[in-house]
């Protein structure tokens, strides 16, 4: 299906235009050329973590149990509770990630945060709320709710 119109020439093969053929980066103004690399998403603005953010996220970190399956979930829960800024789960476990590779803290610090994290009224606590929120869900709490 070739157009051989001379106003508006193909190239046979999708139909389009010898002219879009010709697009390829580094052709065309500047300003028109698309940046390379990641871009955050319209309308957003990088987050920059402090040191203070770092060290709270670590610790949600070990206070999640990231031994266990489903950490990831019980850390970002422990974040929400602890009333931190908006952050998905996929990014708050992507910045633990970057906080362990790049170095930022050293291993005695990454300890000391662990030990702050993992003392047994904490790791106590954590436990007493997951049995909270187990029971919340059977059968039995709707019935005695009905009751109350």
């Amino acid at each position: 299906m070739m157009n051989t119109n001379n106003e508006n020439p193909t190239n046979g093969v999708n139909e389009l235009t010898t002219a879009c053929s010709q697009l390829t980066p580094g052709n065309g103004a500047v300003e028109d050329q698309a940046v390379r690399g990641r871009q955050p998403a319209t309308g957003t603005t990088r987050r920059r973590y402090t040191r203070e953010d770092n060290r709270a996220i670590l610790e949600c970190y070990y206070r999640s149990r990231p031994q266990e399956l489903g950490y990831r979930q019980r850390m970002h829960n422990i974040w929400k509770e602890n009333e931190g800024f908006n952050i998905t789960e996929q990014r708050l476990a992507d910045q633990v990630r970057t906080i362990k590779n790049k170095g930022w803290f050293t291993s005695e610090e990454l300890d000391e945060i662990e030990r702050k994290a993992t003392t047994t009224e904490t790791v106590q606590e954590i436990e007493v709320q997951e049995m909270v929120e187990e029971f919340e869900e059977t059968p039995e709490a709707v019935s005695l709710e009905a009751e109350l």
